[in-house]
């Protein structure tokens, strides 16, 4: 399970996290300056990312602190977070999991 495509195998495991990373934090700063536009599926490509090339636990961690970040992008920008404001964000979060873990399970099959 070392060889990990073109590219993955040669990278150290530790710039890939921080790449990973450092991709959902400039995410999160986008989803912030532009408001109201959804960008789930930009944060879909980390969650993806850190699941096939480092692994589910990671994806998971990803999938959560994406949730997180998406959550304090939104509530930053509304003036009045409400129950359907939550319910929202707990959607997204739950669909990076299943997510994280669809990839892993992929990577695992092939």
């Amino acid at each position: 399970m070392t060889n990990h495509g073109v590219y993955g195998g040669k990278l150290p495991k530790w710039f890939l996290v921080c790449a990973d990373l450092l991709l959902v934090f400039i995410l999160g700063v986008i989803d912030y300056l532009t408001g109201d536009f959804s960008l789930i599926i930009y944060y879909m490509i980390p969650v993806a990312f850190g699941s096939w090339f480092i692994g589910t636990g990671f994806g998971i961690v990803v999938a959560v602190i994406s949730g997180f970040v998406r959550f304090c992008a939104d509530y930053a920008t509304y003036m009045d977070f409400t129950f359907v404001n939550y319910l929202s964000v707990a959607q997204d979060a739950i669909f990076f999991l299943v997510l994280a873990v669809i990839t892993a399970n992929l990577r695992a099959r092939l």
